[in-house]
């Protein structure tokens, strides 16, 4: 079975170098120096004024939320196509998600659909892009200048993907990255937020270490959301490695595009604004009338298993836990079709070039090439 997604593998070099930090740094708490370190060294690269380092992509989700005043009963804009983790914090909340279609064929929000429900009301949008594709549009970023709502971005999956606008994450006024074992900078589990807002920054550090302010706790509610020493000495190493770990997701991304050239039914996947994705995954299109979600059932039953099968894509509001928010099929029209048009294939660190191989020999006898 070649699998959707698959561990990282720890080198030699990797293990040594975990080793010289832990030895270096003797204290591994979620306060200690070495958290700090890994954060100053994530402003730097991506050059931004605040790093917050958070026990996971949901976490920085939460307490993004949390930072901009989301409560119970605001109503939260969430693109229809995310994953579940996305929206769960707007529900542990009390908050209202409003699903919002996507922007033709790609992960943004239909910008016409967003300015209507901005009219009615909205406290934060948050933008999610997938596998790699950035969710974040011009058009999205000018409607939240306009009415003054806020834009958290979901980086969890498009690190390293961008437009002319800017980077993933940097682009809306908080952005929530996951560093979970089968993301492009992982910590095992963890995730981390940025911010050019000071006042934000200083509210996201005090929620995340149970509402210690500076003068001490209890004087504001808070949660335990503190990434450990551990992982930061894993996201430092992971840092360092980062450059040469992208470089080879992207030779296996290109890998998949030229050998699947000759298949006329298979495009490139549209990047919003004209922008650049990152390879978290390797997306095409179908652009004939071949059912994506289908084909990739037919797929796992003969050995490739690709994350739409795995998940059970579908729009966010459709999975049982959102069901009171759903306003129905009928009215995501182009996520739906989006969706079923997804051909999302495999570039993780157990993937090889002979994998890639035998996907493609898979996917053309299917298609009968």
């Amino acid at each position: 079975m070649i699998k959707s997604t698959g561990p990282k593998f720890i080198t030699e070099q990797t293990a040594e170098a975990h080793r010289n930090s832990l030895l270096a740094y003797r204290d591994y708490s979620g306060t200690a120096a070495v958290v700090r370190d890994y954060e100053k060294a994530l402003e730097t690269y991506f050059q931004v004024n605040h790093v917050i380092a958070v026990s996971s992509g949901t976490a920085a989700i939460h307490a993004g939320l949390v930072a901009l005043g989301v409560c119970k009963g605001s109503r939260v804009a969430v693109p229809a196509i995310c994953a579940v983790m996305t929206v769960l914090p707007v529900i542990q909340l009390g908050a209202i998600p409003v699903v919002i279609d996507s922007d033709g064929d790609t992960f943004c929000m239909d910008p016409e659909q967003l300015e209507c429900e901005l009219e009615k009301g909205l406290k934060v949008i948050i933008a999610c892009g997938m596998w790699g594709n950035p969710g974040t549009s011009k058009a999205m970023l000018s409607l939240s200048e306009r009415f003054n709502v806020p834009v958290l971005e979901d980086a969890a999956q498009s690190f390293g993907a961008s437009t002319p606008c800017g980077r993933e994450g940097l682009k809306g006024h908080i952005g929530c990255f996951s560093t979970h074992e089968y993301k492009l900078l992982s910590t095992g589990e963890g995730g981390f937020i940025t911010t050019s807002d000071a006042d934000i920054a200083e509210r996201l550090r005090a929620f995340i270490r149970l509402g210690f302010d500076g003068q001490g706790y209890g004087n504001q509610p808070g949660v335990n959301y503190k990434l450990s020493g551990f992982q930061a000495i894993a996201g430092i190493n992971a840092l360092n490695e980062l450059a040469g770990y992208i470089s080879r997701r992207q030779e296996l991304c290109v890998a998949w595009k030229e050998l699947l050239s000759d298949v006329k039914c298979l495009s490139p996947v549209q990047v919003a604004d004209d922008g650049m994705n990152a390879p978290y995954a390797c997306i095409m299109l179908f652009n004939d009338d071949t059912d994506g979600m289908r084909f990739a059932g037919e797929l796992a039953a003969r050995g490739l298993l690709t994350d739409p099968y795995r998940y059970e894509l579908k729009p966010v509001t459709c999975y049982p836990v959102f069901a009171d928010y759903h306003p129905g099929n009928g009215q995501l029209p182009d996520a739906v079709s989006f969706i079923h048009r997804l051909l999302v294939l495999p570039v993780h660190d157990n993937i090889s070039l002979k994998d890639i191989t035998e996907g493609t020999r898979i996917i053309k006898s299917m298609l009968a090439i």
